[in-house]
């Protein structure tokens, strides 16, 4: 099978099922084309699934296809964005169609759930599987929510609950890879963590600053107070632990996809409002504080910060 032949059957054909008239030229030519309206800005990220590092060989294809939709849209929703177009960059070590077939039915069944399309990307042959996916959305001229505006008497709040994600990643080291050995609660959190888009694109009118939830939740708010000069004091006891997930998963297992946010204390009735409206769980976890600290503390007595803060690729 050729490489336009595996582009036409399994990207090219279910992306033209899709219909967005903001996408002038899609699939097909050297780039795509696309129309944004006046007073909108574009968000770009990006995201890159390496096996053995990212995943294992067992992984089942459909879910990665998802998995790397939600860790981008993810981003979108961390910053109040609107995600609309992908573009899907693949290095493929064989030309193996079953696999194809999942992987791509997993990527339109997640595109279809945030409203995605598929505009274009690159695929070669690499000595290993690498898969890279580059998301574009759109938000208001200045409403998008940045890492840098935390301020001190701020709450601080996580999406869903932490940890099962993690749990799943310990799960399967224990079990040598064998997926079935996952609950479906596991299964779910790992591969197709819910992001709560329409909430999130709320926030602007009622949060300071936001991030994505996906290395552990310490290294992220880390590098949320590092963005806003400020400190923060997290409550162990107030942390949404996922059911029978130990606390340090929820501390630093990472995989959680979740939002980090903070708000000022006047508008906690109207965030729960909100989150109530949208189907989306919220929890108060601390408070921003003046200086650069990051502290955790039990029941009002300070405990010792984890040696161990997160994911990090080259630590």
């Amino acid at each position: 099978m050729t490489e336009a032949e595996i582009i036409q059957r399994f990207f090219k054909a279910p992306a033209q099922a899709l219909a967005d008239p903001d996408v002038l030229l899609g699939i097909g030519d050297d780039a795509a084309l696309i129309q944004i309206e006046d007073g909108q800005q574009l968000v770009v990220s990006s995201d890159s699934m390496v096996i053995d590092r990212h995943f294992v060989a067992q992984t089942p294809a459909y879910d990665l296809g998802y998995k790397l939709v939600s860790v981008n849209v993810s981003d979108m929703a961390a910053m109040a964005a609107t995600p609309r177009w992908l573009t899907l960059n693949l290095s493929l070590n064989d030309v193996d169609e079953v696999w194809l077939k999942d992987f791509s039915a997993g990527l339109f069944a997640a595109m279809a759930r945030y409203h995605l399309i598929l505009v274009g990307g690159d695929m070669l042959r690499s000595t290993e599987l690498n898969l890279g996916l580059q998301i574009i959305g759109t938000v208001s001229a200045g409403k998008a929510l940045l890492r840098s505006n935390a301020k001190p008497g701020d709450d601080i709040y996580v999406s869903g609950s932490l940890g099962l994600a993690a749990s799943a990643v310990a799960t399967l080291k224990q079990e040598r890879n064998e997926h079935a050995k996952l609950t479906a609660a596991q299964a779910a959190a790992l591969y197709r963590p819910p992001i709560h888009i329409a909430f999130a694109q709320a926030l602007p009118e009622l949060c300071h600053a936001a991030m994505d939830l996906s290395d552990g939740l310490l290294l992220d708010l880390q590098r949320l107070l590092t963005a806003s000069g400020v400190g923060a004091v997290i409550h162990c006891e107030k942390l949404p632990l996922a059911e029978s997930v130990d606390e340090s998963m929820a501390l630093s297992g990472g995989e959680d996809y979740a939002l980090l946010f903070t708000a000022p204390a006047a508008v906690a009735s109207k965030l729960q409002a909100l989150a109530t409206a949208e189907g989306c769980v919220i929890n108060c976890i601390g408070s921003i504080c003046a200086g650069d600290e990051l502290r955790l503390v039990r029941n009002g007595q300070s405990e010792a910060l984890p040696s161990h803060a997160g994911f990090d690729h080259f630590s």
